[in-house]
């Protein structure tokens, strides 16, 4: 037991590495169709590349979703539609008729009072005596109505079912009536005025805008019971007709028309259906977890090779594969449920957020490997693949720099592009007629491209994650962000010493092939920590006084060090991603502060000393970006000792420098090579002459 929990101790980082490419490969391996590939792939309207095929077994022949849907149709005409009365709103609209007759007919008597010009001579006492007969006369009318039914014809009902007949259901009872049985609004009107132009004037004033103003439809279309109706009763059948076995499907050369299509794709469908349950199955399984293992080994191969950082991290391998796994997932359950629909599946925004995090080919290999295995979950899956392969491959040229935020913009636009050129040339390829181009599927990418655009929040709420962008990157190298304005008022002399190493940093890590921006950034902010006590920096000291001279050496080397420890904490509360951070804790790694070290052994050669006091906390720089931080700090802050730079000087400065930090074992962590190291070594040379205006001496003739 002791012997286990020692080794789950010790290699739990690779445990759970293993532990998320497993589950990893669990899930792209469910989301796989379960009969397995068909062994054909046929498209409409292309010849059929393969031998004779005969069918093995019987199977019927499934309509296209057009035709069953249109069956559909045709059946749903003759379905007497179910309606609802309503008789809260009768009740409600009676009750409202009583108060609202009361205060109109009050109303009408104060004006015959004032003897106001109505259009027509009514005395008081008349309308009075003949109040109760407006009343019920009122009353009596809108009752008729809602009895009869205000009929509300539904748009569905007038398109699908044009009967003479609904069904009419009042509480638990249903009746069969017909349609011109009951009235609608427009009747009512009419039945309204008929019936006041009967009555004087004054009866048509009290009632006939109060009357329309009730009316209301208490017989509305049910459409939940006449679909729950219609579905339990249908007969239309989702087949067409039957092969039986030993029948010729198709010859070799036929053209697949709409017919052959459908009768390939029922066969096709009752094969794999076919495999499931049998001997196969379990071999049909073992393929794919073959080509699932093959698909992903492409990105952890190359990870393990070309990006040792990347791989390493737990968080960021979970972040490549997880991508792959969800974009698969979506993929089959769009193949499964939605068809065409499939195109607007967004591709595109994988290699988009794994190039924002990392860089671009890391981004390729990670979409190559889900166009694979989305060819291996989407039937007939060349167009597919295509199409998302070219746009993706695209997008990733696209977003090479990822600097700006509106570049999104440019990409989605080179993304519509090349889906529109390599769908419609594919499609002219297959078809040779532009009517025959499937233009649903340019609509689906068209919105597949909108998509794209959540890209950039996807992006943001990742970096909440601990996942930096380079966008993020990017926007650090602004001279104007608080830290770096600071030290440029409170440390110049360092700040022109940053900009400087950036520059060095930024030109070492082009030439071996480093990131070069997070170099730049790096070099940036890596000594922000001299601004808690500037002064002690002698590139900060504008007079001859020198406040180490007033220090104990060792005393000296501790404030020189802290400011290692002042820039980490500095970062931290100006919440600098760790990223950046690392090159602070680095760019000194364990080194001495030689010049306070050995001034101390001249001083008080009698004492022992304590080699700790004068060294860097570290750690040693464990990437090529900090180590070239660690090369260009050393060599732009010694350069600045140089009373006169010469050829000669600089050559023998860089070389002790590098020769001082490889011989103090300091790029012991760091994944670059002597002959990187070299390559560096040489640009240092040569940019600090160019700095300085150093003459090269040319051999002259003798």
């Amino acid at each position: 037991m002791k012997n286990i929990n020692h080794l789950i101790i010790n290699k739990h980082q690779l445990i759970i590495k293993q532990l998320i490419l497993l589950s990893a490969l669990i899930f792209i391996y469910l989301s796989f169709p379960e009969g397995g590939l068909f062994e054909y792939e046929f498209k409409k309207n292309d010849p059929w590349r393969y031998e004779d095929l005969i069918a093995k077994f019987d199977f019927p022949i499934e309509k296209s979703e057009e035709e069953y849907k249109s069956d559909l149709e045709k059946e749903r005409s003759f379905v007497v539609p179910f309606y609802t009365y309503d008789s809260l709103i009768v009740k409600e609209k009676l009750k409202t008729y009583h108060e609202e007759f009361e205060d109109k007919f009050e109303d009408l008597i104060e004006r015959v009072s004032d003897k106001e010009d109505l259009g027509f001579k009514i005395k008081r006492k008349k309308l009075l005596n003949d109040s109760l007969s407006i009343a019920a006369l009122g009353f009596s009318i809108l009752s008729t109505l809602y009895e009869d039914g205000i009929l509300k014809l539904d748009e569905l009902h007038l398109k699908y079912a044009p009967s003479k007949y609904i069904k009419l259901q009042k509480g638990e009872f249903t009746e069969r009536i017909k349609i011109k049985r009951l009235r609608v609004y427009s009747e009512c009107l009419s039945y309204i005025k008929s019936k006041l132009q009967q009555r004087p004037m004054y009866f048509s004033f009290l009632l006939k805008d109060l009357l329309i103003e009730l009316v209301d439809f208490n017989i509305n279309y049910d459409a939940y019971s006449t679909e729950k109706y219609f579905n339990q009763n249908k007969t239309v059948l989702r087949h067409k007709g039957q092969i039986q076995k030993g029948q010729k499907i198709i010859s070799e050369g036929d053209l697949v028309s709409t017919e052959k299509f459908q009768i390939l794709y029922s066969y096709s469908k009752q094969y794999n259906e076919r495999k499931v349950g049998n001997q196969n199955t379990l071999l049909v399984r073992f393929g794919f977890i073959l080509l699932t293992c093959l698909c992903l080994s492409i990105i952890l191969i190359y990870l393990y090779q070309a990006q040792k950082d990347v791989y390493r991290s737990n968080s960021k391998v979970s972040f490549i594969l997880y991508s792959i796994v969800f974009f698969s997932v979506v993929i089959s359950i769009g193949v499964k449920y939605f068809g065409d629909v499939i195109y607007i599946i967004p591709l595109c925004i994988q290699p988009i957020l794994v190039r924002a995090f990392f860089d671009t080919r890391t981004a390729f290999f990670t979409f190559i490997s889900l166009l694979l295995l989305s060819g291996l979950i989407v039937p007939n899956s060349f167009e597919y693949v295509f199409v998302n392969g070219i746009a993706g491959i695209f997008a990733i040229y696209s977003v090479r720099k990822l600097h700006y935020r509106s570049q999104f913009f440019m990409t989605s636009l080179v993304i519509l592009l090349s889906y529109i050129i390599s769908f419609i040339g594919i499609s002219l390829v297959k078809s040779g007629s532009l009517l025959d181009i499937n233009y649903n599927i340019l609509i689906w990418l068209s919105l597949n491209v909108v998509i794209t655009l959540i890209s950039l929040p996807l992006i943001t709420l990742m970096e909440y994650f601990g996942f930096i962008s380079e966008l993020t990157i990017f926007e650090l190298t602004d001279l104007n962000k608080p830290l770096l304005k600071d030290l440029s008022v409170n440390a110049p002399g360092t700040f022109q010493h940053s900009l400087q190493v950036a520059n060095l940093s930024e030109s070492g890590a082009v030439a071996i092939g480093a990131n070069p921006l997070l170099a730049k950034v790096g070099a940036l902010y890596h000594d922000i920590g001299k601004m808690k006590a500037p002064e002690y920096f002698i590139e900060n000291q504008h007079s001859h006084f020198n406040p180490h001279s007033e220090c104990a050496p060792e005393e000296s080397a501790q404030i020189i060090i802290k400011h290692v420890l002042d820039g980490i904490e500095l970062a931290k509360k100006h919440k600098l991603p760790e990223m950046i951070i690392d090159f602070i804790r680095t760019h000194h790694g364990t080194s001495k502060v030689e010049y306070f070290y050995h001034k101390f052994k001249t001083e008080r050669p009698e004492e022992d000393i304590n080699d700790y006091d004068f060294c860097y906390p570290g750690p040693i720089p464990f990437s090529k970006e900090t180590s070239i931080l660690m090369f260009a700090d050393s060599v732009e802050a010694a350069s600045r000792s140089l009373k006169e730079p010469t050829e000669e000087s600089i050559d023998k400065l860089v070389d002790s420098i590098f020769e001082h930090k490889l011989s103090n074992s300091q790029l012991n962590n760091a994944e670059i090579t002597l002959k990187e190291i070299n390559t560096l070594n040489k640009l240092y040379k040569r940019m600090l002459k160019s700095i300085y205006h150093v003459r090269i001496s040319y051999p002259t003739d003798n």
